[in-house]
């Protein structure tokens, strides 16, 4: 007998949530075997991959349970059964990566008839899962409208993916997972974690647009909560991506598409955006088959993409672009004539170039022994703006701008055995290297120099900042970018076994991963000057200036480190009832670590611990237990599970342990009187500036004898006690099946066991300011403006998700689903950035030293995602596509803020960092009426901002410290659609494709619609300048130190609010809110 069980029930798990057992590469057929219900023992199953001839074969236990482990993905696949009580064949079979295949076969005494069953009659056939997760074929991948071609356009089609696409024309964007931070998801090729793990992207992805060309992919799945043991190290996402296999048979495509400034949008509303001209090419080519026919196949890819796309912030987004362009104007021709400085220009076109190739080799060495290699090299390059932001009307110029390169190259040798029919292993060996190059576009002949745009200096300006919408210039390579240097690398081996006895299949697993990091990275090693005025810069007179030295006068402080996860697992696959399947599974990683960063004394000195500790002897443990309840003749199923998820913290955090001690000096120093005295320092740093450090200045930064700026140097540190990210997390969904649709529903919840926190170990409470928060002072006085941020645990956080869905295919066809998902996440810190002082900085505090508990800057309240295809040849098998995916969704969350605008150490809150153009210090939301501790410099002010409390959340906060991200940016709709015509060439089965793919149709359709409006980063609107007033009345001046008799430690009696300025949440983000149409062709054989 042949028994035909078709595709369908596993083409319909493509794009619901099901479970992706990830980091495994391969798919599982398990089942059993009987006769008149009776188990049949000892048959032989044979199971083929047609389109290889590729072999595996196992025999049924004594309660006719059989395993085919290590199998390609996809199919078709034969499954032959030989048995004394009969035979029998089963054939179109499609397997998913990681997730086991149920194949109940029931042997009858009919030999001689061919049954045809669909998937909707077979008794407990199909795809088994255990937590929500989705997934995407080849077919599925090639349906997906990406104008960009990038693989979190496929990503975000999961209920629980957020994309944040405001600044996807420069970086590509970020997609996070249940309002986690995007750093902290996973990216694997074939079981190989490539992504950003050292932590300077915006999310894990580790370049631009994805590193694996669209046509190499067999699949893509995503999940939040994967409990199979050998997932780990992320708190987010899992993504997983898989490579396709040569076949016999040959296969080849190539395809070119465009889209250039005339199939791109210009308009939003009344917004008009200026447009360069730009042409954006795509090609690649993609070809597989055999080597040796049913024994050795091979599989190459690669893609180009060139693509000079506008730059996302234009001198023509600016407010008051002619004010800003005689800005340029004026200090170009100043920095040209009187520094011999080219300062660059403007920057319009951004030279995106993006290169990938990927490979694979496939050896069926004998039958049960299959060996496979795969190889990833991919490369891009883009450049980047520096200090350029509408809001605080900066601008850098092209030289303080740089390119960014990042260039990864990973090997995956992997050897899947069967030993017995109930004993199979898998070895696999991995290699990933990856460098990351930022050069500036100028080179670095001088250092930053940044001029204020002011005639002359006036009372609104600072020390280091300018006076409010008055534009600040900056040219020369960037504080980051002077010198900065970074390569790491990973080592790999993994071996796993899997064991079946009865109704358990007992799986173990050993790996070791060696991570390697070079990081040569030290801010301001040629100095950064700040002008106050046209008229300073001028004279070459500087207000301020930052130079860091290497101790010593070396020529490198860099961050030079390995170290080694040791990890074991062990899992049982519990097959309980026909019905219901357990798993119980655990795995511990130890970690080992010789390198250590250069000792800090005076840290050490200051704090009676070290700056040494490392992620020597941390470790995680994490457990997992999972179930699916599957009855075969029921239209419903339960799967979920719980279960502890450790790691996906970036290495960028132990890295600046090692870059952020005394291998560096840094010096601060600003205008005073002794700046009038020849020969002093001040002299030296600040007149007569060329923009390269003098001799002076270097010598008193590297120099270590009788150092006074030594001992105050900044420093990062891990805090003892700091654990690995590590989260509890527990799913349950249900799936039902009526009338051929698919409804289903998920909830997801989480609890944060440990998450890093950033603080700041020199700052110390001194006294309490009027709403009850500590205010704080430097332990080395107000003056000591520097820092020692300490990484450091914090145990709060907590997300409840839902989400409903449902989704219908036609055989002729027509498919259509479509999700709502509604979150509820609350974090501490945000972990953002990079560097020690933007992760502190960008932060929202209550306490002003230590980040509050509260709605997470990732949280998408509610969202809609629906899709419809239709998919239908029309005229022989020359198919044409229509593929719709759109998503509607709440806006982004920000803070309500409150600026103190002293440039250094703050007078209102005594913590450094957080003043003057970052303010992520929360608002104090006055009482109604009077509040004794509050007064304001005007009734305009008093006025405007009652107006935004009492049509805001604030209103329910009054007398409160607001909490964080109460507000919600305004609402966004993106529609995507992919269409394609196939067309007969007449030679052979080869076939040409038009396609066009447009992103944001809405925006197409109607110049209004489709709009992204959203504040950027970090999410904060600052409404009010804040002071303090004393008990006497007299409101203390910005820059007033602390602990003085004009402002004692204890001495801040109320607050007064000033200056006014409402959120501007109406701005329309360019990046995100026009369509943009790729145009192309496809010839495949």
């Amino acid at each position: 007998m042949r028994t035909h069980y078709l595709a369908g029930v596993a083409a319909a798990a493509l794009l619901i949530p099901v479970a992706a057992h990830a980091q495994e590469t391969t798919s599982t057929i398990r089942g059993t075997v009987t006769a008149n219900g009776a188990p049949v023992a000892d048959a032989t199953i044979v199971t083929i991959h047609v389109p290889s001839g590729t072999r595996s074969q196992a025999k049924t236990d004594a309660q006719g349970n059989f395993t085919v482990a290590g199998l390609r993905t996809g199919g078709p696949y034969t499954v032959e059964v030989t048995s004394s009580a009969g035979n029998q064949t089963v054939t179109d079979i499609y397997t998913l990566v990681q997730q086991a295949y149920a194949l109940p076969i029931e042997l009858s005494a009919d030999t001689g008839s061919e049954i045809v069953v669909t998937a909707s009659t077979i008794k407990g056939a199909g795809i088994t899962s255990n937590g929500p997760s989705t997934v995407l074929d080849a077919v599925q991948i090639g349906k997906v409208a990406s104008v960009n071609r990038d693989i979190r356009d496929i990503q975000r089609r999961d209920p629980f993916a957020a994309a944040d696409i405001s600044n996807n024309g420069d970086r590509g964007g970020a997609i996070s997972f249940a309002g986690v931070n995007p750093r902290f998801n996973r990216f694997t090729i074939n079981g190989v974690t490539v992504g950003d793990t050292f932590g300077l992207n915006q999310d894990a992805s580790p370049n631009i647009r994805g590193p694996v060309p669209f046509d190499a992919l067999a699949q893509v799945s995503v999940s939040v909560a994967p409990y199979d043991f050998r997932q780990s190290g992320f708190q987010g996402g899992a993504i997983d991506t898989v490579l396709k296999s040569g076949t016999n048979e040959f296969h080849g495509t190539g395809f070119y598409s465009q889209n250039t400034d005339g199939l791109s949008g210009t308009k939003i509303g009344n917004t008009v955006f200026n447009r360069p001209k730009f042409k954006s090419e795509t090609y690649g080519a993609t070809l597989s088959g055999p080597i040796l026919k049913d024994r050795l196949f091979f599989m190459v890819s690669g893609e180009r993409n060139t693509d000079p796309r506008p730059y996302s912030t234009q001198v023509s987004s600016y407010p008051n672009p002619a004010l800003l362009t005689t800005a340029i104007n004026d200090i170009s021709a100043i920095a040209k004539n009187s520094y011999s400085i080219e300062p660059g220009t403007a920057l319009s076109i951004n030279d995106r170039k993006d290169e990938k190739i990927v490979g694979r080799i496939d050896w069926n060495v004998t039958t049960g022994q299959k060996l496979s290699f795969s190889y990833v090299n991919s490369y891009n390059v883009q450049g980047s703006q520096n200090n350029t932001s509408t809001s605080s009307t900066t601008y850098g110029l092209s030289t303080n701008a740089y390119a960014l390169s990042e260039l990864l190259r990973a090997g995956i040798l992997q050897l899947n055995s069967d030993w017995t029919s109930n004993f199979s292993t898998e070895a696999r060996l991995i290699y990933r290297w990856t460098r990351r190059g930022q050069e500036p576009f100028g080179g670095r002949p001088n250092g930053q120099l940044g001029v204020c745009d002011d005639a002359v200096s006036t009372a609104a300006s600072s020390a280091t900042a300018c006076g409010s919408g008055i534009p600040t210039v900056y040219f020369g390579p960037d504080n980051s970018r002077q010198t900065n240097e970074l390569f790491y690398d990973t080592w790999a081996g993994s071996f796993a076994t899997r064991y079946q006895t009865g109704n358990h299949e007992i799986r173990a697993l050993i790996d070791v991963t060696q991570n390697r990091t070079f990081n040569n990275f030290v801010q301001n090693s040629l100095g950064s000057w700040y002008f106050d005025s046209i008229a300073d810069f001028q004279a070459r007179r500087a207000n301020s200036v930052t130079y860091a030295g290497i101790i010593g006068g070396g020529s490198s402080a860099a961050a030079d480190f390995h170290y080694t996860a040791y990890t074991l697992g062990a899992q049982d696959d519990w097959q309980v009832t026909d019905a219901l399947r357990v798993t119980a599974g655990m795995r511990y990683t130890m970690y080992g670590m010789r390198d250590v960063p250069t000792l800090n004394p005076y840290f050490t000195q200051r704090y009676g611990f070290s700056n040494l500790k490392t992620y020597k002897g941390l470790d995680q443990f994490e457990p997992r237990l999972s179930f699916e309840y599957k009855p075969a003749a029921k239209p419903y199923s339960f799967r979920g599970g719980a279960g502890i998820f450790g790691g996906g913290s970036p290495d960028i955090y132990l890295s600046n342990s090692f870059s952020n001690t005394i291998t560096t000096n840094s010096l601060t120093i600003q205008r005073d009187a002794s700046c009038n005295t020849a020969g002093t320092l001040c002299d030296i740093a600040l007149n007569n500036v060329t923009g390269k450090a003098p001799a002076a200045l270097i010598a008193a930064a590297s120099n270590v004898t009788g150092s006074t700026s030594l001992p105050r140097t900044n420093t990062g540190a891990i805090a003892p006690g700091f654990h690995l990210p590590r989260s509890l997390k527990a799913t349950l969904s249900g799936d039902l099946n009526l009338w051929g649709f698919n409804f289903g529903a998920d909830y997801y919840y989480s609890n944060t066991l440990d998450t890093p926190v950033f603080v700041d170990a020199r700052s110390v409470v001194v006294g309490t300011l009027p709403d009850g928060r500590p205010r704080y002072n430097g332990l080395l006085g107000f003056s000591d403006n520097n820092y020692d941020i300490l990484v450091t645990s914090a145990h709060k956080g907590r997300s409840h998700i839902g989400v409903i869905r449902f989704d219908k295919k036609f055989d002729w066809g027509l498919s259509f689903g479509g999700s709502y998902t509604l979150q509820d996440v609350r974090d501490v810190g945000n972990a953002t950035s990079s560097t020690i002082n933007s992760n502190y900085r960008n932060q929202f505090f209550a306490d002003p030293n230590f980040p509050v508990l509260g709605t997470s800057s990732d949280q998408i309240k509610w969202s809609y995602k629906y899709n419809i295809g239709f998919d239908h040849a029309f005229f022989g098998d020359y198919r044409t596509v229509i593929q719709l995916f759109g998503e509607t969704r709440a806006g982004r969350p920000y803070s309500y803020t409150m600026r103190d605008s002293a440039a250094n150490r703050t007078d209102v809150f005594g913590t450094v960092l957080t003043g003057g153009t970052t303010n992520t210090n929360l608002l104090y939301v006055p009482k109604a009426g009077t509040d004794a501790i509050v007064q304001y410099d005007s009734d305009a002010t008093k006025n405007a901002l009652e107006a935004l409390i009492n049509n805001s959340a604030l209103k329910n906060y009054r007398g409160q410290i607001a909490p964080k991200n109460i507000a919600r940016n305004r609402a966004f709709t993106q529609i995507d659609i992919h269409l394609e015509q196939e067309i007969p060439t007449f030679v052979g089965r080869s076939r040409l494709s038009v396609f066009a793919d447009i992103n944001n149709l809405p925006n197409l359709l109607n110049k209004n619609w489709g709009g992204l409006r959203q504040f950027g980063f970090p999410y904060a609107a600052s409404v009010v300048t804040v002071n303090c007033v004393t008990a006497a009345g007299a409101v203390v001046p910005a820059g007033t130190a602390i602990g003085t008799a004009a402002n004692p430690a204890n001495g801040c009696a109320k607050y007064q609010y000033s200056s006014y300025q409402a959120p501007n949440d109406s701005a329309v983000n360019f990046n995100g809110s026009f369509y943009a149409i790729r145009v192309g062709a496809r010839f495949t054989f």
